[in-house]
This record gives C-alpha cells, sequence and structure tokens, in this order.
C-alpha cells in the first residue's frame, strides 16, 4: 500500500463582487383635497447593503481539511493479477456553520477554484475584523437565462489552444442574478429578495505563471447590466430595479 498526496493546498482565484441597484418602491400617496398624488420611495441595494442584511443568519466559517480516498491500480498484464493500493489524500474546504457578524469594511467576494475541478465556486465575504472568511453562497444564485432547453443560453467568442487548453475568450449571455436573506427557503419569499438579469459579458483566460497553468478558465472580468424586480424589508416591500453588476480585480490565493 502506497501514500500519495494531491493538492494539499486550497488555490482560488478571488474577485471582487461589485452589486450597485437602484430603483423605486410604492411611496405614501398623499392628497391637498382636490388633486391626489404619489411619489415613489428611491431605494439602493448593493454589496454592503447585502452583507449587512446577512449578519445574525446563519453562514460557513471556512477553514482546511483533508480528505483520503483509496484507488486499486492492476498490472494488466498476462499472468497473475498483482493489486496495488494508493491512498490519496486531497485538501477540501470545511464549512463550519456560525452566526453572521460583519462590520461595514466587510466585502463581498467570489473563490473561483484553481486546482481541484470536484470544487465549486463560492460568494464569500471576507471581513477586515476577522481572520476568518465566510461562504454565503446558499443567499445567491447565478444562472444564464434561456428561452428553452437545447442551448446553455450562452454565446463564446474567443481563441482556444487545443493542444494545451488554453482559453481567450468572452462569453456572451443573458445572466440572472438573485438574492434572498432566507436562503431561498420560503416561497413566496418572505424576507429581502431581488431577482434581476441582463446582458453579460464574461471575460476569461487562463492562468498562467511561471510557466505553469494555474487556471484553464479564469475569469478577468464580467459585468452584468441588470434589471428586475424584489422586495425590501419584507411582502410589503415591493421593489422595481435596475443597476449593473460587476465581478472584477483577480489574485491567486493558497490555503
Amino acid at each position: 500500500m502506497a501514500s500519495v498526496s494531491i493538492g494539499q493546498t486550497l488555490e482560488y482565484w478571488v474577485q471582487k463582487l461589485d452589486i450597485n441597484l437602484t430603483g423605486y418602491a410604492s411611496g405614501v400617496p398623499s392628497t391637498n383635497g382636490v388633486v391626489a398624488g404619489v411619489k415613489p420611495t428611491m431605494v439602493t441595494l448593493s454589496s454592503k447593503e447585502l452583507i449587512q442584511m446577512l449578519n445574525n443568519k446563519p453562514v460557513f466559517a471556512l477553514s482546511k481539511g483533508f480528505t483520503n480516498f483509496t484507488v486499486v491500480v492492476t498490472n494488466r498484464q498476462p499472468g497473475p493479477d498483482v493489486f496495488i493500493t494508493n491512498t490519496v489524500t486531497y485538501a477540501v474546504p470545511l464549512f463550519r456553520p456560525t452566526p453572521g457578524s460583519f462590520s461595514s469594511q466587510s466585502k463581498l467576494l467570489i473563490f473561483q477554484p484553481l486546482t481541484n475541478a470536484n470544487l465549486s465556486s463560492m460568494v464569500v465575504i471576507r471581513d477586515p475584523q476577522s481572520t476568518t472568511d465566510f461562504d454565503v453562497s446558499r443567499y445567491f444564485q447565478f444562472s444564464a437565462s434561456n428561452f428553452d432547453a437545447r442551448t446553455n443560453g450562452v454565446v463564446t467568442q474567443g481563441r482556444f489552444d487545443i493542444v494545451h487548453d488554453l482559453v481567450s475568450a468572452t462569453e456572451f449571455s443573458n445572466q440572472r442574478v438573485a438574492f434572498d436573506d432566507t436562503g431561498f427557503t420560503t416561497e413566496p419569499p418572505t424576507g429581502t429578495h431581488l431577482d434581476v438579469q441582463g446582458f453579460s459579458e464574461d471575460k476569461q483566460f487562463s492562468l498562467i505563471q511561471n510557466g505553469q497553468v494555474l487556471g484553464n478558465k479564469v475569469r478577468r472580468l464580467a459585468t452584468i447590466s441588470a434589471a428586475g424586480t424584489g422586495q425590501v424589508g419584507g411582502t410589503n416591500g415591493f421593489v422595481v430595479l435596475r443597476g449593473n453588476i460587476r465581478i472584477s480585480g483577480g489574485k491567486r490565493e493558497v490555503n
């Protein structure tokens, strides 16, 4: 039996998620006895405001652990079979449930895994007053909106090195972004909720450092011109929204 260590670190491409939406909520009617009128109330829903809405909500503190699995290899030659058992060790993220508590300096981030294709991207809150990052993916949904199921709803433009599996491309789509401060557990939503979509450009590239390919399809920049509806504070808080969503920057982090 042999022990093989693969991926002893967790590597992510970390980018900032900026949500900037403004809109209108119903105002209070008024009258002077002759003419009645109503003026909508302006509302804003930004990354910072969404973070504060998750205070005291269940989130997951992130840390690192290791998992093992066994691989049995045979010699596949004529004669008696010889089996070798390998124990393979991978680094994996650990998620510890905890109540959210975030300062006003906190930021929304996107963690895209680089080295382990079995891991999913995460929406993360990073608070400079905490030594721990917090996974809040359960409160967000991202998907390409499509009129049917025949395609994935994406049009691609770019160049592809099929020998080395390298990419320099842009994906165009009608991207949907949703947020729900109850984690999409109630239908219809009972808390603060937004559901917007719009034209998206997602620029991607292959991340290479010192001649080593660290990621074959990594986001460089994504922008969404969004519009939609939602509610603020509960079922009587209907709002109509518009604005932009941007995923930008980029830094390789190794844990």
